[in-house]
């Protein structure tokens, strides 16, 4: 009996230490517009064949940068948005655009490099000093198709002076 209590008390320290306040999470403070704008045009940047809008003709993913206490489930504000562009059977020429592409946003200021832990060694990485960032990964759907996925990703970011309920 003396094991269970030590183990559900280290378990529920631990998970407290994954509790993540909301006011104490850092963000940038920028407006909706202004994030879609940014993760839209750096994903144009990679793939030419993104078409930026003025703003998202579907539904963006956001991701709360929080933890609530009670479901620990993540929670905004703030809140990290994201962006997809992927292809099927990508072409050498589509391939090479998008290394090309990935050269524009190092020109631009952003650090490329492998993520932490690549699946594949063409995967790869490009943050700014904003942290907003473009992931590029490889990979396989069965056994012979192949696939590259584009993401282009905010910060955790905060929106003065609007409505935070969408």
């Amino acid at each position: 009996m003396t094991a269970i209590v030590v183990t559900v008390s280290a378990l529920a320290a631990s998970l407290g230490g994954c509790v993540t306040n909301a006011e104490d999470v850092p963000a940038l403070d920028m407006s909706r517009g202004e994030v879609w704008r940014t993760i839209n045009e750096n994903l144009h940047v990679v793939d030419h064949d993104w078409v930026v809008t003025p703003w998202p003709d579907s539904l963006v993913h956001r991701y709360g940068c929080a933890t609530n206490p009670k479901s620990m489930m993540p929670m905004g504000p703030p809140w990290k948005y994201e962006e997809l562009q992927w292809k099927r059977d990508p072409s050498p020429e589509y391939l090479t655009r998008i290394g090309a592409g990935l050269d524009d946003l190092a020109r631009y200021g952003f650090t490329v490099a492998p993520p932490p832990r690549p699946d594949d060694p063409r995967d790869l990485t490009a943050r700014d000093t904003q942290s907003f960032s473009v992931i590029v990964t490889y990979g396989t759907e069965g056994s012979a198709t192949s696939r590259v996925d584009i993401r282009s990703l905010s910060p955790c970011v905060r929106h003065p002076g609007e409505v935070d309920d969408w």
